[in-house]
């Protein structure tokens, strides 16, 4: 089961929406709601998301976003480099 998108959803990403630069990271993307809304954005580069449950990564995938399955940053490598925006 994925985490549909509420109210505090819709809030968050209006705050992604302005704030998120550069290289972004989306951590617990589920919906990939935030993910979308970051790539939408002419001010960021990239975005990696990130979830635990494999079927929001399917999902993610299936969306056109580089997604991957991972226990908060148990799968985020130190090859990835730094990121600019962190939405959790």
């Amino acid at each position: 089961m994925i985490y549909e998108p509420r109210e505090d959803s819709y809030l968050l990403a209006k705050w992604a929406k302005k704030l998120s630069f550069g290289k972004v990271l989306d951590m617990g993307s589920g919906s990939g709601i935030q993910a979308e809304t970051a790539l939408a954005s002419p001010k960021v580069t990239s975005v990696l998301a990130a979830d635990i449950n494999p079927e929001a990564v399917a999902l993610l995938t299936s969306k056109g976003i580089y997604a991957v399955q991972s226990d908060l940053f148990s799968k985020i490598s130190d090859k990835l480099g730094k990121f600019d925006t962190i939405i959790f």
